[in-house]
């Protein structure tokens, strides 16, 4: 009886939910954190199914068929049974809303030495840095991942299990390996990968994995170019194994969604945007598409999503409001093309750099250079270009807007160089 109720429960959600392809080339996904939660604690440890649904629905009305989204063992190891129960709630109102989810288990961003219950105000770790490098810690571990991969172990609406976000710490290679290993002896049926954050990494857990996963930001295409050939040519020397976008995009950062979303339908590459919300993360400003109340910053990349998913065979039925101003505005840092990047570079004008635009400014040649090194244009000028951060960083903090001007005038010079010279722009 119990399983005819759960069989009862699924199916409806199943038949109306669009299909994956096996190479996930039409995964149309957003990055997902509730609005109030500053933090992937506070989102489980507050867990408010009510807002979740609302805001699955927002993502549902766009057109989005995935959501990837951060679990977080510092609120297991307190909770147990409690938080299991919200994380299969969290997936009952993915099927509801007939978008697959893509749990991530184990995350590295922001380095905090040891996470705990108590971080809510801002991002951290999980479970830290000091847990993954302390083998004693991986029977807690390993308690943590057997109790989350068994809640929903046969449940299709788990597209795959991303193992880790981002790895970067000490000892996380042995680490990744024997939770990948561990993951694929409990549940054969989902796939896995691990969130990399640079694509050449992916050689590290080639065989590891079922889909190779990498976050290409970066302000132009030839961005993007790299970082999809390197991940390309790994999974070809692997069995051609699918590839996936699953960490991309932000408005505020030079890296619009309308120009992300172009990019990966063209080459038939399923992605995922940071992120559905404006909330209350360190992001909100820079990222997100929907505001807590439903109303969206930008109404382009909201057509362009709805757009896309109409010429893959989806109905996305959401209508959405623009919001320009009023009590929840967050207005975005910067909503800047590449081409509008190039051609400030180009044209710099160091009288426009005053105290109203200095951050701006910082922002975009902070950016130039994240993405010119990204892009393997720095080689010789990235300990030049390290350094002169730092001096912005410094001047910018002191308020000192002459030698703001001065610096970031030296720094477009370099950059008005290295762009055509390393073809993220045509030579003129």
């Amino acid at each position: 009886m119990k399983f005819l109720v759960l069989a009862l429960a699924i199916v409806p959600a199943l038949f109306g939910a669009e299909k994956i392809k096996p190479d996930y080339s039409n995964v149309r996904g957003l990055n997902y954190i509730a609005s109030y939660a500053p933090s992937d604690v506070a989102m489980w440890r507050n867990y408010d199914s009510d807002r979740v649904d609302k805001e699955l629905g927002y993502m549902a009305g766009l057109g989005a068929n995935s959501v990837r989204f951060w679990l977080a063992w510092v609120v297991y190891d307190v909770e147990r049974e409690k938080f299991i129960a919200k994380f299969k709630d969290f997936l009952r109102l993915c099927r509801k809303h007939n978008i697959t989810a893509m749990p991530i288990i184990w995350d590295s961003c922001f380095g905090d030495k040891r996470s705990s219950y108590d971080d809510l105000k801002d991002w951290v770790a999980n479970p830290g840095t000091e847990r993954v490098k302390d083998l004693s810690f991986r029977p807690q571990g390993d308690e943590y991942v057997k109790a989350v991969i068994g809640a929903a172990k046969g449940d299709p609406t788990v597209l795959l299990w991303d193992v880790m976000n981002e790895p970067s710490d000490e000892g996380v290679e042995s680490w990744l390996e024997h939770y990948c290993k561990l993951i694929k002896s409990i549940d054969k049926e989902h796939p896995i990968t691990i969130g990399w954050a640079q694509a050449q990494r992916n050689a590290v857990s080639a065989d590891w994995v079922d889909v190779m996963s990498y976050h290409p930001y970066g302000i132009w295409d030839k961005n993007r170019d790299v970082w999809t050939k390197a991940v390309r040519e790994i999974s070809a020397k692997h069995g051609n194994k699918p590839i996936l976008a699953n960490e991309i995009g932000g408005p505020g950062l030079f890296m619009l969604y309308e120009d992300t979303m172009n990019y990966f339908a063209s080459r038939k590459i399923g992605f995922y945007l940071f992120e559905a919300m404006i909330g209350s993360t360190r992001f909100n400003n820079v990222q997100g598409f929907f505001f807590p109340d439903g109303t969206v910053r930008d109404m382009e990349p909201v057509r362009m999503f709805q757009d896309l998913a109409r010429k893959q065979g989806a109905k996305p039925e959401g209508r959405f409001v623009l919001k320009t101003g009023g009590p929840g505005y967050i207005p975005v840092l910067s909503k800047t093309s590449g081409a509008e990047v190039v051609n400030t570079i180009r044209n710099w004008d160091p009288k426009k750099v005053d105290k109203s635009t200095a951050a701006y400014y910082v922002a975009l040649m902070r950016w130039t250079f994240i993405s010119i090194a990204w892009g393997g244009g720095l080689k010789d000028h990235l300990k030049e270009a390290i350094a002169r951060g730092q001096k912005v960083d410094a001047a910018e903090k002191a308020g000192d807007i002459e030698e703001l001007r001065k610096l970031l005038t030296e720094a477009a010079v370099l950059a008005q160089k290295l762009l055509p010279e390393y073809d993220f722009i045509p030579k003129s």
